[in-house]
């Protein structure tokens, strides 16, 4: 209650949402994740640090 005796009415909510599905986008994405590797070292190009350069996965792709 309020100082005056009234009551503060406030309504709060949430929600969660649960997707067990893969849709097409995501099957698109870990597809383009495969061929993105450009030197051919099997670090996927998103977390190679060396893109261009053939490394280990140890080093996150880098030449050691």
């Amino acid at each position: 209650m309020n100082i005056d005796n009234s009551y503060d009415y406030t309504q709060h909510s949430a929600s969660v949402v649960f997707n067990f599905s893969k849709s097409k986008k995501s099957k698109e994405v870990e597809e383009s994740k495969d061929v993105s590797d450009a030197d051919n070292d099997g670090v996927p190009g998103l977390v190679d640090e060396c893109p261009f350069a053939a490394g280990s996965a140890e080093l996150f792709g880098c030449p050691g």
